[in-house]
């Protein structure tokens, strides 16, 4: 059986190729994430955030590189400024605010997190 073909993966062959295929898709469809400038937001063991943004294009990725899930906390200021609105990229749940006080986003374990950043002053 060959992993390339769907009737020969195994579920989790199956459950990798679709978690490519979102990325790869999300990844398409946001300018930032192909060739935009890079800022660490956060490092923190194996806790990874970081802003990619090109043009209008502004994208926060969280990677938790933990095996159970991680509730990862970000400081409001540069470059993510509170009043900033966090949309999910690729799933379904709600928008994020971020507070003066920080921000906790929920981290799958082995995962990461993708939104689009909509800062304050761009309206919407």
């Amino acid at each position: 059986k060959s992993a390339c073909e769907a009737r020969g993966r195994t579920k989790a062959q199956r459950e990798m190729w679709d978690e490519v295929a979102r990325l790869s898709r999300i990844r398409r469809d946001h300018p930032a994430l192909q060739d935009g400038s890079f800022t660490p937001v956060l490092v923190q063991g194996r806790t990874l955030a970081f802003i990619r943004r090109k043009d209008r294009d502004q994208v926060l990725v969280v990677i938790n590189g933990l095996d159970k899930p991680a509730r990862v906390k970000l400081e409001a200021g540069d470059p993510l400024p509170a009043g900033t609105v966090l949309q999910p990229v690729g799933e379904k749940g709600p928008a994020i605010k971020v507070r003066r006080t920080g921000t906790l986003v929920q981290v799958p374990g082995l995962g990461c997190r993708i939104f689009r950043m909509q800062e304050p002053d761009e309206g919407g």
